[in-house]
């Protein structure tokens, strides 16, 4: 996404509760995580659909069709573990995606009473359809949405959800600005600036017999994580 970097990283949070919520815009920016905690193990990572301007319905289903091109190789790999847990990840999404298009392909599941939450222990099972749970349900007219959060960060800023109530608080909607950590930085491509070690080698002579420079925990941790790398 061709933003310039902000001075701040950026968590945002957004609690989708109504298959409506389902048409925010949403733009993933080209250093951002995504993450929904209550489908276990969904992560996508900033390489993944980088700088998108989407809905949360479509960068869902992009995310299912990516995961699912790639399941045939897997198996061909015998990399067993893996595919189970993508093939978790895709089936929990899609039931999402999927209650999302009955509900408006119904029009007799146009009423209020859809925008409930099933709540997050709902999630948090596995093994079963969203048929099968609402087959097993005591009212099989009532409808409820299963809630999830949206979890964006980005460590340049750039990435946007859609606030229907502004320039009032969206409820549903917190974001929290944060100052980037070194590596953070690096990973963004901005230069380290660490202040506290410029001043010290400004006053200190590198020639000089017996000097000792101090490093500081999160500059020994950028050398030996960058070393790793390499």
């Amino acid at each position: 996404f061709g933003g310039a970097i902000q001075p701040k990283g950026e968590r945002i949070r957004f609690r989708v509760t109504s298959k409506e919520d389902m048409n925010r815009q949403i733009i993933k920016g080209d250093f951002c995580t995504l993450t929904i905690p209550q489908f276990q193990q969904f992560e996508m990572p900033p390489s993944a659909q980088r700088g998108v301007v989407t809905t949360i319905e479509g960068i869902l289903r992009q995310a299912v069709r990516n995961l699912e091109f790639l399941q045939p190789e897997r198996l061909r790999l015998g990399d067993l573990d893996n595919f189970h847990r993508c093939q978790a990840v895709i089936e929990r999404v899609k039931e999402v995606v999927e209650e999302r298009q009955e509900h408006f392909s119904d029009p007799e599941h146009h009423s209020e009473q859809n925008n409930g939450c099933r709540g997050d222990e709902v999630l948090a099972r596995d093994g079963a359809t969203a048929h099968e749970k609402n087959r097993n349900s005591s009212d099989d007219n009532t409808s409820t949405f299963q809630c999830f959060d949206i979890l964006l960060d980005d460590p340049s800023g750039n990435s946007f959800l859609e606030n229907l109530s502004a320039p009032l608080k969206d409820p549903q909607l917190s974001l929290e600005k944060y100052i980037r950590t070194p590596n953070q930085n690096l990973s963004i491509g901005l230069q380290q600036h660490d202040h506290s070690v410029e001043h010290n080698q400004k006053e200190i002579s590198p020639d000089a017999p017996g000097t000792i420079i101090n490093l500081g925990i999160d500059d020994l941790n950028t050398i030996v994580k960058t070393n790793h790398h390499d």
